[in-house]
């Protein structure tokens, strides 16, 4: 993912001409895209850290801790495709953790969709890779609300800021947190972006009603108890596991 110089300019408080003389003096690196000039994000985040600046991202940058190369990722797409009309986003979770941590996956990521097929009109589309690569795909959704995966186009429809909340890895009665951790062994600092339709939590209850214990079995693999939290359909979340909050 990457900023452009106004973003970033807004990101830590200071002018355009005071990014454009850090990236002249080689301070901060940048190149060319398109017409703009660019800074990835984790140059950024690193570039603001060592001169003390403080940095809030863009409300598009839906990741809730500084980028880090050694920081795997899962993106899971629960979609319903009907057989007339366009693809719904049902529930999109991204996961990431430190590589060297425990987590819900124990393999290397294989960079590539994977995709089940559930039944009811039902696709599951699973992407194992860095937490860079997953975040573009986010990215794509925030920026033009559709996501391409395997040549299928899943549609979205989001409210354009996040809502930032805990999620523990237990159950805390009287806590304020509104759902538990996707992660078995870590809490998370989570992004959660709401659905503006009703249309998905409407179909996904009327599904909810015709399913069996296989599918649920097959659904836990999207990391998240949607059937019992039904007004979180149509929503997109990012988790990120905290070893301590």
């Amino acid at each position: 993912m990457t900023l452009t110089v106004p973003e970033l300019a807004r990101a830590v408080g200071r002018g355009e001409g005071f990014i454009r003389q850090h990236i002249h003096r080689k301070h901060l690196r940048a190149h060319k895209q398109g017409r703009n000039v660019v800074i990835e994000l984790d140059e950024a985040v690193r570039w603001a850290q060592k001169r003390g600046l403080p940095f809030i991202p863009p409300a598009r940058v839906s990741v809730t801790t500084p980028l880090r190369k050694e920081r795997a990722a899962r993106l899971t797409v629960l979609s319903w495709h009907p057989a007339e009309g366009r693809a719904l986003n049902l529930l999109t979770l991204l996961r990431h953790r430190r590589s060297d941590s425990l987590g819900p996956w124990a393999h290397e990521p294989n960079t590539v969709w994977s995709r089940e097929d559930l039944g009811h009109e039902l696709k599951l589309s699973t992407l194992e890779a860095s937490l860079d690569r997953c975040q573009e795909s986010i990215d794509q959704i925030l920026d033009s609300r559709v996501l391409e995966v395997d040549g299928l186009e899943v549609h979205y429809d989001l409210e354009p800021v996040p809502r930032r909340h805990w999620a523990y890895r237990d159950v805390r009665p009287g806590s304020e947190t509104s759902v538990v951790s996707p992660f078995r062994k870590h809490s998370a600092q989570v992004a959660e972006y709401w659905s503006l339709d009703p249309g998905p939590r409407d179909q996904w209850k009327v599904i909810l009603k015709s399913v069996d214990a296989e599918f649920r079995k097959k659904l836990a693999h999207l990391g998240f108890p949607l059937h019992d939290r039904v007004e979180r359909a149509g929503n997109l979340m990012v988790a990120g596991a905290e070893d301590a909050i």
